[in-house]
Order: C-alpha cells, then sequence, then structure tokens
C-alpha cells in the first residue's frame, strides 16, 4: 500500500475496516461485496477497483490480525527472563489473543484466501510472530542453552501444538478452561527446552 495516494488508501482502509467488522460480529462467510459497501459507505461494485475479489480483501484483513498479534507480542517485555520464560509469554498472548477472538482464527487459518497472504506477507515490514520467537531461540543458541538443530524442531512443534489446541479450544471439542490449556502449553515449552539442553 506504500505507493497508494492517500485517497485510495483511505477507501481501501474504508472497506477493510467494514469486512473486519462484519468477520468480528459474524465471522468471515458473511462477508459479501453488498454489505461490505453497505458498511464504508460506497457501492458494492467500488470494491472490485480495490481489490480482485473478495478473497483479496479477507487476506488484507487477515494480515491486519496477524500485525496487531505481533503488536501484542512485540510489547512484551523480556529483559531478565530466561528463554522458557519468554516462550511461555509468548504463547499466552497468542493463545489468548485467537481463543478471545475464535472468528479470526478462522479466517487467518482456515478460510481458502488463495495466494494472497503469502503475497501480502511478503510486502509487509511488520515482524510476524513466529519471527519474534525464532529470534529468541536463535539467540539461546549464541548463549549455548540449546543447539543449533533444535531450533526448528522446537519451533514448529510449539506452533503445532498452539493451533492444534486453538482449534480444539474455539470449537468447543475440549473442556479445559484457557488457563488450563495455557498452563498445559507451558509445561510442554519446559518439557522441550529441558529434554534437548545442551
Amino acid at each position: 500500500m506504500a505507493k497508494m495516494s492517500i485517497k485510495r488508501k483511505r477507501t481501501l482502509q474504508y472497506f477493510i475496516d467494514a469486512a473486519k467488522e462484519i468477520i468480528e460480529k459474524d465471522g468471515a462467510n458473511q462477508v459479501t461485496a453488498r454489505k461490505v459497501g453497505e458498511l464504508s459507505g460506497y457501492s458494492y461494485a467500488t470494491i472490485y477497483n480495490y481489490f480482485n475479489d473478495l478473497k483479496e480483501l479477507l487476506a488484507y484483513c487477515a494480515l491486519d490480525y496477524l500485525e496487531k498479534c505481533s503488536k501484542e507480542i512485540s510489547s512484551i517485555k523480556t529483559n531478565g527472563l530466561d528463554i522458557v520464560s519468554i516462550i511461555q509469554k509468548y504463547n499466552a498472548t497468542y493463545f489468548k489473543f485467537f481463543a478471545e477472538n475464535p472468528n479470526l482464527f478462522q479466517l487467518v487459518f482456515l478460510e481458502d484466501l488463495g495466494d494472497y497472504p503469502t503475497q501480502l506477507l511478503a510486502k509487509t515490514a511488520e515482524p510476524a510472530a513466529g519471527y519474534l520467537l525464532l529470534k529468541h531461540l536463535n539467540k539461546s543458541v549464541e548463549e549455548g542453552i540449546i543447539n543449533k538443530e533444535a531450533v526448528n524442531i522446537i519451533h514448529q512443534l510449539n506452533i503445532s501444538s498452539i493451533h492444534g489446541k486453538l482449534l480444539f479450544f474455539n470449537n468447543n471439542r475440549d473442556l479445559t478452561t484457557m488457563t488450563e490449556v495455557i498452563d498445559l502449553i507451558n509445561k510442554e515449552v519446559e518439557f522441550m527446552i529441558g529434554g534437548i539442553k545442551k
């Protein structure tokens, strides 16, 4: 969006904000060009001057939510914390964000958005939540806390566990509370780091 005119950028944001309002209230499957047009104050046909289709509009919304989540994680103070505590804090913030907003989880991780998310993520300067985690894992390698070979394993196990638990939690397939789920994720982190420390 950097090369767009201010007016075009503002109009595009009106459409994104309108779509997000629908997503947060009713879910991504309720987003239609007509509803977005009504909420944004434009003709629904105008949307297609800014987006190729509704999938692209939804991808912009998904990116906005990912950036919001990443900013929350970026704001966590990590000075003086060990790697386990940092990952646990990141995980808790990430889990709460999507557990408290199941419609956002559905949009970001379960909706078919085509190739748009990949294209848009390549253009953003915002650090993704996964990048922040990897940064601390790599720092732990430099400090001699974990092996270099363990970084990708920990990262993949961690994100798989969180997303799997979110899927069950948000679909009421798990009767545990949010606190209980986060406690379990914390124990998994302790096990992963403790099990593959140098």
